[in-house]
């Protein structure tokens, strides 16, 4: 997730939604268990803010996936 803030992000400017979906998918299950186990530690507000974020992730991914089908014309 911090790979975002890097210098080489900022060249290519890759959004999340472009990545490896399993990825986003374990570091969401990892946010969460951390939010869940320990909701009063410091961390916790950064980790729902994480998951949020991986959420919304997801769903451009989804969009991005439905667009590049459609555009092609493709049945199922």
């Amino acid at each position: 997730m911090n790979e975002k803030e890097g210098l080489f992000s900022s060249l290519t400017r890759q959004d999340l939604s472009d990545r490896d979906a399993k990825a986003a998918r374990d570091a969401f299950d990892i946010y969460k268990e951390l939010a869940a186990r320990f909701p009063e530690s410091r961390y916790a507000s950064e980790a729902r803010r994480r998951m949020h974020e991986l959420v919304n992730a997801q769903a451009r991914h989804q969009v991005n996936t439905a667009r590049f089908y459609y555009d092609r014309h493709a049945t199922t």
